[in-house]
């Protein structure tokens, strides 16, 4: 059976990447709407959203313990 171990640490970073993920959608991305440079940071913020959450399932992947 597969476990997890929860380090505090490990919680922190999950919620500091979905809050930078959560800041380039919310908050970055907006201010570049009607320019023209809109849809390449948007395609770069989709990569880096694809990176960060890739990020995350190694944390979580991190945490697990075999028995």
């Amino acid at each position: 059976m597969v476990k997890f171990k929860f380090n505090i640490f490990y919680v922190i970073s999950i919620i500091c990447i979905l809050l930078l993920i959560g800041y380039f959608w919310f908050n970055f991305l907006p201010s570049f709407e009607g320019t023209l440079q809109y849809e390449e940071v948007r395609n770069v913020i989709i990569l880096i959203t694809i990176f960060l959450s890739i990020a995350i399932v190694l944390v979580l992947l991190s945490t697990m313990v075999r028995e």
